[in-house]
């Protein structure tokens, strides 16, 4: 057997002059879609911006972001991958190398591109969201155009107006436009005083608040790991983790994979304080059919076409890395929050043990790193843009780096 990796006629003027009986199987790489969920076994925490690590003064309190970060998911996904091919040995050699840059790439994802990194059997991943396993109902992060006044629900569209349009940070967008609710037959301008809706809907439009679906579970410590028991002021602290109220509600998401990968249906790890998951993989039942196109089917039934005849609605279904100057040349209005991003950067070449990156080990040695803050819109933001601008608009959405594992999706309505 041989893996071609010259011109396939030299090849065949090689064996039609050899005495030798020869076979050749021209190996060619499968990619299969396949559905993902991860079920929550206890209460779980993961990791924002904000650590105890972070900023000048050491924190005391942290909180658990809802949703794993996707470079959490590529890493995880890329661990198993790993294991299940046997090439987490305590010192790598140089054969290890050579296999695992195959497998999973030669380093972790990096911000500083724009343009898609190789991870081996890994081609792309979809955002991540809820799903419902005995309904088999996703629930996906409600667009941020709707604000709460006197206990009515406004839906916000844009009017032309003399009055200028402010974004929520204050940066003129159009001066022609202005941001209205409307809540049956009342209508008002909106106003930054006004709380954003935030929450979830499902396949029915229905909606759910973060509370109706998690419960907070706060713990409290007096000695934080590393600190020293001479300071031990510095070791008291609150964390706040995440539990699900229904136990058959978990994260899912789509992801690509390459034939052979190996990851099978058990029980994983996933995030800074290594919260357990059961993690359950199915190919999917179209699997050659593209993630885009698999997600865009779960959308349609989720998000209700209540777009405005002469404007586009953009929603972002992950967050976005974009230029916010070049964008708002395109855009009518926008309903957007920005939300800051580190990822923990690796790199197979520098690694020097594989096992357990332990805590209080040098960068050298752990070959560890965190990625430079980043910038980006939040799930959920909205962007009102003319028919006619529509492509212009996606083109700074367009980011195929980002987007390849899960990063700078959209829906347009």
């Amino acid at each position: 057997h041989f893996e071609v990796g010259f011109h396939l006629r030299t090849l065949c003027r090689l064996f039609a002059n050899s005495p030798k009986k020869w076979t050749l199987t021209l190996k060619h790489s499968i990619m299969k879609t396949y559905f993902i969920t991860l079920s929550p076994l206890d209460a779980y925490f993961f990791g924002g911006d904000i650590t105890f690590d972070s900023g000048e003064k050491k924190n005391y309190f942290v909180r658990s972001e809802v949703f794993p970060q996707q470079t959490s998911i590529l890493g995880m996904l890329r661990y198993q991958i790993l294991v299940k091919r046997n090439l987490l040995s305590p010192i790598p050699n140089s054969k290890d190398l050579i296999n695992a840059k195959k497998k999973v790439g030669g380093e972790s994802f990096t911000a500083g591109s724009d343009m898609p990194q190789s991870f081996g059997y890994i081609e792309s991943i979809s955002p991540i969201f809820l799903y419902h396993k005995s309904d088999k109902k996703p629930y996906f992060i409600a667009p941020l155009d709707t604000f709460i006044s006197e206990n009515k629900d406004y839906k916000i569209f844009p009017r032309k107006s003399r009055a200028s349009f402010f974004t929520l940070k204050n940066e003129t967008v159009n001066p022609l436009y202005e941001l209205l609710g409307t809540s049956g037959d009342d209508e008002t301008p909106y106003s930054s005083k006004y709380e954003l809706r935030k929450g979830f809907v499902s396949t029915d439009q229905s909606f759910s608040l973060e509370a109706d679906l998690f419960i907070n579970d706060e713990r409290v410590g007096i000695i934080k790991e590393g600190t020293l028991r001479s300071n031990k002021d510095e070791g008291y602290y609150r964390q706040v983790y995440k539990r699900m109220k229904d136990t058959d509600l978990c994260f899912a998401f789509y992801v690509r994979l390459k034939d052979g990968h190996g990851i099978t249906s058990e029980e994983v790890f996933l995030g800074a304080e290594r919260s357990m998951f059961y993690l359950n993989i199915d190919e999917h039942t179209s699997p050659n059919t593209p993630i885009e196109d698999v997600f865009e089917t779960l959308l349609k039934a989720n998000f209700k076409d209540d777009s405005i005849p002469e404007y586009h609605k953009v929603i972002l279904l992950s967050p976005a890395r974009v230029d916010l100057e070049t964008m708002s040349k395109h855009l009518v209005a926008g309903i957007y929050e920005q939300v800051t991003h580190r990822f923990i950067q690796t790199n197979l070449g520098k690694t020097t043990k594989w096992v357990i990156f332990k805590k209080g080990k040098s960068t050298d040695e752990a070959a560890l790193t965190k990625s430079e803050r980043q910038h980006l819109l939040s799930t959920g933001s909205v962007l009102f843009v003319k028919k006619s601008n529509l492509n212009a608009l996606l083109e700074t959405l367009n980011n195929p780096g980002f987007k390849k594992i899960g990063y700078n999706y959209y829906h347009v309505l």
